[in-house]
C-alpha cells in the first residue's frame, strides 16, 4: 500500500499517519498546531526529520502552551490543548462546538456574553494568540464574500 500525504507534517493530525479519513477533527488539530505557533514563535516538535515528526506528533504530548507563554490567558492553552488531543474523539467535535468553547471561556473572563459568531470566535483566538505574543498592531480580516470585522 502507498501512502501519499501532503501538507506540512508538523500540521497533521496523528490519525491521519495511519491512513485515518480528514474531517473536522483533524482540521481542528492543525488549528491547534498553527495556535500554539502563534503564541509559542515555534512549532511543538524540534526536528525537521519527517520521520521524527510523524512519531512525535503520534506519541508525544503537545508541549502546555501556557508553561511556554507566562502571560498567556489559561483558557487560550486549554483550547490548543484541546484541539490538539492525540484522541480525535477528545476535540472539539464540531465547528459550533469549538466556537461555543471558546465563546463561554472568553465571557467567563471577560465577563462579557458576547454571541459565539464565526468571525468573532476567530478573532478572540487571533487577538489572544497576538496579546500573548506582545504584539498589538494588526488588523484581522475574516471574509466571506465581504470583511466580516476588522480588530
Amino acid at each position: 500500500m502507498t501512502l501519499l500525504m501532503g501538507g506540512n507534517f508538523n500540521y497533521l493530525a496523528p490519525e491521519l499517519f495511519d491512513g485515518e479519513p480528514a474531517d473536522f477533527r483533524s482540521d481542528m488539530f492543525s488549528l491547534g498546531v498553527t495556535a500554539f505557533h502563534m503564541v509559542t514563535g515555534h512549532l511543538p516538535y524540534d526536528t525537521t526529520d519527517p520521520a521524527r515528526i510523524m512519531k512525535q506528533v503520534r506519541t508525544a504530548p503537545l508541549p502546555d502552551p501556557g508553561k511556554l507563554v507566562k502571560n498567556l490567558p489559561r483558557h487560550l492553552g486549554e483550547f490548543i490543548l484541546k484541539a490538539c488531543e492525540k484522541d480525535p474523539d477528545q476535540r472539539f467535535q464540531t465547528p459550533d462546538a469549538a466556537r461555543q468553547w471558546l465563546a463561554d471561556r472568553t465571557a467567563a473572563a471577560s465577563g462579557n456574553r458576547a454571541s459565539p459568531t464565526p468571525a468573532r470566535a476567530v478573532h478572540t483566538l487571533v487577538r489572544l494568540a497576538l496579546d500573548a505574543r506582545g504584539t498589538d498592531n494588526i488588523t484581522v480580516v475574516v471574509t466571506q464574500k465581504k470583511p466580516l470585522l476588522k480588530g
